[in-house]
């Protein structure tokens, strides 16, 4: 009997654990879940964190910019976004940096890119208020994630880029897979 009731108990475990595991995947929460997942190990592959960067351009007497600082400076420097796109400011009225000059232009403040390896990834125009600025931003992230994936992809499809990286050979599949490292 006693053996009749474990299996019983373990049958019911299984069924409980694929229903749960139904239930997790068409729930709202699994889309972001996913995303989360794959952004992760694309970090984990990717390149130094310091390669992307989130660039604030920004004026003294811009209001918004203020209300940034107030709600989101503090914060932004201990979130995982910042580790991936640290926070550099740029004063829209100074000269352009060298590093900067083929960006769009920028009109208004604050207006914050994500750049990853001098290209743009994508920008937010203005602070809408920190909820919104936290999901234009991750929304930002998966496209930083993506384009990384497709770059780690095309080094894949040419060689490995592990590999590929840390050798000095000069063969058209390395340079190409070294120009993605």
């Amino acid at each position: 009997m006693k053996a009749f009731l474990e299996v019983d108990i373990a049958r019911r475990q299984q069924q409980l654990d694929l229903s749960e595991k139904r239930l997790w995947q068409n729930s709202a929460a699994w889309p972001s879940f996913r995303f989360l997942a794959v952004f992760c190990l694309v970090l984990i592959g990717s390149a130094p964190a310091t390669a992307a960067q989130l660039i604030m351009f920004e004026s003294s007497a811009c209001s918004w910019c203020k209300k940034w600082d107030a709600e989101i400076a503090p914060i932004y420097t201990k979130t995982v976004e910042a580790r991936i796109a640290p926070l550099r400011r740029v004063d829209l009225f100074d000269e352009r940096p060298a590093d900067l000059q083929g960006l769009k232009a920028v009109i208004y403040t604050p207006t914050f890119v994500l750049m990853d390896r001098s290209r743009e990834i994508g920008r937010i125009v203005g602070y809408p208020g920190e909820d919104f600025f936290w999901a234009l931003l991750e929304e930002l992230m998966g496209k930083l994630a993506q384009d990384q994936e497709r770059r780690h992809q095309s080094a894949r499809d040419s060689g490995s880029a592990s590999a590929l990286c840390g050798d000095p050979g000069n063969s058209g599949a390395r340079q190409n897979a070294k120009a993605s490292c």
